[in-house]
């Protein structure tokens, strides 16, 4: 709102100023007298109904309003606000593919072109990394006793704060519900044992919704690149896999081991051959 664009942005209508040291609301007052410059056009380029740009013009002189030239440019940005709209639509119709609604993190998507790179980079320097699930036990009794809507804050909380932990050293996915993924470079057993610690200390912190403070309860699973795997599936998989034995066993995480595989086969084919 402030100045001669933000008058055109706000009005969306063009603004003449026949000589800007008399205009209060011309801003940049002490730049025009070095440049020389004494009026000002402002015109704002529409898509459909929104201001998407401003375009300013500069006279040396000063000059009434011209309503020739003001037509001219008028049907040069109309064109300019058809061609960014279409820009505009663009990256909508890329961000709807590529991130969650939600929380604005990579959704699954996204997460598998990051998984990909990390293999290709990992292939190419002989370097490793962890991919994490980070699971939020119960999380279903927030969304049937709050409501989804409450269960949606929750889920904002999560990712603002492992959003902010990884800021710098890894990526932060939405893989779906309530499980969040982290690709962690350069990751031994080691370093994803801080890193499971500093997330559960992070996330232990309870989130206040409806003056109700509450706990947040995680499982995680891990699998390492390129021992448990060398391609997006298997290292998913086994990570999962991983999850699934971290709450079998009671704990807050596990790492991927084949004697976990295994069980997981025969678990699947029990269920079969029970039903």
């Amino acid at each position: 709102g402030m100045g001669l664009p933000g008058r055109a942005w706000s009005s969306k209508r063009s603004v003449w100023t026949t000589d800007v040291s008399k205009d209060k609301n011309f801003l940049r007052l002490e730049i025009a007298r070095k440049a020389g410059i004494k009026a000002c056009a402002t015109i704002p380029v529409m898509a459909q109904d929104q201001v998407v740009a401003i375009m300013d013009f500069f006279v040396s002189k000063e000059k009434q309003e011209d309503s020739r030239f003001i037509k001219l440019i008028s049907s040069v940005s109309a064109q300019l606000g058809i061609f960014m709209l279409q820009k505009l639509t663009e990256e909508r119709v890329t961000y709807l593919a590529y991130y969650d609604l939600l929380t604005d993190l990579p959704n699954r998507l996204m997460l598998h072109d990051k998984i990909e790179e990390a293999i290709s980079n990992g292939k190419k320097k002989g370097t490793s990394f962890a991919l994490l699930i980070v699971d939020l036990d119960h999380f279903g009794e927030i969304n049937d006793t709050l409501g989804h809507h409450q269960g949606d804050v929750m889920l904002l909380n999560i990712a603002g704060r492992l959003k902010n932990m990884f800021a710098n050293t890894g990526t932060v996915a939405r893989l779906g519900g309530d499980d969040f993924t982290v690709i962690l470079p350069g990751a031994d057993v080691e370093t994803v044992s801080r890193t499971v610690d500093k997330i559960t200390n992070t996330l232990n912190e309870p989130i206040v919704i409806e003056d109700i403070p509450l706990n947040v309860a995680i499982c995680i699973g891990v699998s390492i690149f390129p021992g448990h795997g060398e391609d997006t599936h298997s290292l998913l998989r086994k990570a999962d896999i991983a999850l699934n034995e971290a709450k079998k066993q009671g704990v807050n995480w596990a790492i991927y081991s084949p004697e976990y595989d295994k069980f997981s086969s025969g678990h699947l084919a029990l269920i079969s051959a029970l039903r």
